[in-house]
């Protein structure tokens, strides 16, 4: 199969499901979304938080058959005309096992299939089906398509076109923004890894000039957190290195791809044993982890483990438990190694305090958890 790629200067799209999602279905994909990591494939819930969701006399089962059946259709059309040129269909999940009191959920392939191969770029899947406003899929996708720029501006009247209002409609500003643009902007807030805000622009200095543009300004919530750290590394690359846009830019991916420490030592590893410039030196660094092969530490075995575990959630469950003896406490860095958890292969960890060693290999064969703590990080009784 051809790989498509999805691009927002060619094509257009249309996210949609087959069926109408309740109420109850969009709160629990409201949790899922909230709680659950997107990059992990599957998650877990107890009996009595899926009827969280559920009026009194409702059952579980009966509410998970019925969403099982629901798909996401997604279609690909050309720029500015309906020719379809890519559709893909499939469901949310492609089954659940009820194990006594818990729900194990795996997500379908097709969603597996579309992060693996980055078709359809940062469109988040979810954010489109949580969206209350049909309006909101429209400037979300302004946004993934402007996300290098952190603002767009558009008219008022062609901002109506792609909302699919007509202009004769909401004449006072006032009107279009709290009917139309206010509830656009909590959606994409509150469903997307995006901040948004607007200003308004008038024609004119005077009282009375109408409102004729929206500016829409906006940043990614997780690198704004950490953008101040951020600079300040930057800043003192300025002169080290040949192109200080490209390295950033370089930073700014790396950073969102492998998070903030795994940035951060990389490139104090570069500046204390690079000679400028320093820009290959920082790619192959960020590439290959140059930090984690070159440092030397002592390290003391905490925790080995030796047992059969029956499922990957009671062993990732005792993986957690064990940390927890050491006083280790993982974070997204952690998380997102975790969740590339597979059977009978080694996935490995390390950080400043800690290097993790497990291996599960299904329920007939022993799995492993080694847990080695630096010789010198303070023991919390």
């Amino acid at each position: 199969m051809n790989k498509f790629k999805f691009d927002f200067e060619k094509h257009e799209i249309d996210i949609e499901t087959d069926k109408k999602i309740t109420k109850k279905e969009k709160n629990f994909f409201k949790d899922v979304y909230n709680y659950i990591d997107p990059n992990k494939d599957e998650f877990s819930y107890s009996q009595g938080k899926i009827a969280e969701f559920l009026s009194a006399d409702e059952e579980n089962d009966i509410f998970l058959e019925k969403l099982m059946k629901k798909r996401i259709n997604i279609t690909v059309y050309k720029k500015d005309s309906k020719d379809k040129i890519y559709f893909i269909s499939f469901p949310f999940f492609d089954f659940y096992i009820k194990n006594e009191n818990e729900y194990m959920f795996t997500l379908s392939k097709g969603i597996k299939f579309i992060k693996k191969n980055n078709i359809f770029g940062e469109i988040n899947i979810f954010s489109n089906v949580l969206f209350k406003e049909q309006g909101s899929k429209k400037i979300y996708f302004e946004i993934l398509k402007n996300k290098n720029k952190g603002s767009f501006i558009q008219k008022i009247d062609y901002l109506k076109m792609i909302l699919g209002i007509g202009s004769e409609n909401y004449e006072r500003f006032y009107d279009f923004e709290k009917i139309v643009l206010k509830p656009i902007i909590e959606d994409i807030n509150k469903y997307t890894d995006y901040s948004l805000q607007y200003e308004k622009i008038k024609k004119g200095m005077g009282l009375t000039c109408k409102i004729q543009e929206v500016k829409f300004i906006f940043y990614h919530k997780k690198f704004n957190n950490i953008s101040e750290e951020t600079d300040k590394i930057i800043n003192r690359l300025v002169g080290r290195v040949d192109s200080i846009v490209l390295i950033t830019k370089f930073i700014e991916k790396n950073i969102l791809n492998n998070g903030f420490e795994y940035v951060k030592n990389n490139l104090e590893w570069v500046l204390e044993n690079g000679k400028t410039p320093l820009d290959n030196l920082i790619e192959q660094a960020l590439n290959e982890n140059l930090y984690s092969k070159t440092k030397t530490k002592n390290y003391i075995l905490e925790v080995d483990i030796k047992e059969k575990f029956n499922h990957i959630f009671i062993f990732e469950s005792r993986i957690y438990k064990e940390l927890r003896k050491c006083n280790f406490y993982y974070n997204y860095d952690f998380l997102k190694v975790l969740y590339k958890l597979k059977e009978d292969e080694v996935l490995k960890y390390e950080d400043e305090n800690f290097k993790i060693e497990v291996l599960y290999c299904g329920k007939l064969k022993e799995g492993s958890i080694k847990i080695y703590k630096k010789e010198d990080v303070n023991r919390i009784e």
